[in-house]
């Protein structure tokens, strides 16, 4: 990546962040039913307390939201890589389509909008892996849809199939590759890592790389574990607390 490709994640970075501090589960609670959504039940801007408080609908509508807002950022990102000067070296088609996406979750979590309280991101996760690698997005479905059912535990099910899916996306094989590599050129033979193919449009011969994207992968979902564990700590002493003024 050359000094206009860092320049231009900086740039996607910023703009994916700021997207990503926009929480719908606040936004539709507050604006369509007038409720303050951090103030009831389990107090988390999220889909499953929007699903508790107003319905599976709306719960389902925030998880879509959600999860749009890292494929908008991907699509914003190739959008800047194809900024080129004609005649000047500017060119920013060096540009990492899924550095600022992880941001994007970044933001979800941390909201610049919301006092840096926000939802725990596993929406903005799925879209993010829906746009690495659909078979990493059917492979963690899956896995959710496997194990709720057994334990009825939303937040143990979806930590579980992302912890399972950040260990396995480093299986090569899996994104039709033979080995892994740091060589932006392996990536070029891989068809199910398929936005990665948009920097063909770009013309300046990169790629971002299978470690590039995995360690991406690694990152959000670490980042979501992170928030989740420190929300359910939050949660048991809040419990703790009700229970001896009791």
């Amino acid at each position: 990546m050359n000094v206009y490709g860092i320049l231009g994640t900086i740039i996607a970075i910023i703009i994916g962040y700021l997207l990503g501090s926009i929480n719908f589960s606040i936004l539709i609670a507050k604006y369509f039913h007038k409720v303050y959504i951090q103030k009831v039940n389990t107090g988390n801007p999220g889909a499953t307390n929007v699903t508790i408080t107003l319905g599976k609908k709306w719960g389902l509508l925030v998880v879509f939201l959600d999860g749009i807002k890292t494929i908008i950022v991907m699509f914003i990102t190739f959008g800047i890589s194809c900024v080129a000067i004609p005649g000047i070296s500017f060119n920013l088609g060096q540009t990492s389509y899924y550095v600022p996406t992880m941001f994007t979750i970044l933001g979800h979590c941390f909201p610049v909008y919301h006092r840096f309280k926000g939802g725990k991101g596993v929406a903005c996760f799925l879209g993010f892996l829906l746009m690495i690698n659909p078979f990493y997005f059917i492979i963690c479905v899956g896995l959710w849809w496997i194990i709720y059912p057994l334990t009825k535990r939303v937040t143990f099910s979806s930590g579980l199939s992302m912890l399972t899916i950040a260990l396995v996306c480093w299986l090569p094989w899996i994104s039709m590759i033979t080995t892994v590599s740091g060589d932006y050129h392996v990536m070029m033979t891989s068809k199910v890592v398929w936005f990665n193919h948009f920097h063909q449009y770009n013309d300046t011969g990169y790629w971002d790389n299978f470690i590039l994207i995995n360690v991406c992968l690694d990152l959000a979902a670490l980042l979501i574990g992170i928030v989740t564990y420190s929300k359910s700590k939050v949660k048991q002493k809040q419990m703790h607390n009700l229970l001896n003024i009791k």
